[in-house]
């Protein structure tokens, strides 16, 4: 797991992080749903995941994958 910033996760590292796919993350994104994110960038954003939102996310009791 790469952080990319203190406290930050990569979209491909936030959905290992949930334990789920990362098509799956950017389909909850498109759909208003899933955890908070931030986008950086205009043109080809890249999408950014705090740790502490992922966690209050999983806190909030949604269900994700475990092993």
């Amino acid at each position: 797991m790469r952080t990319v910033q203190p406290g930050r996760l990569s979209g491909p590292d936030a959905a290992l992080y949930l334990g789920v796919a990362t098509q799956t993350l950017a389909n909850w994104r498109n759909l208003g749903r899933g955890p908070k994110y931030m986008r950086q960038g205009r043109l080809h954003a890249r999408v950014y995941y705090k740790i502490a939102d992922l966690d209050a996310w999983i806190d909030e009791d949604h269900e994700v994958l475990t092993p």
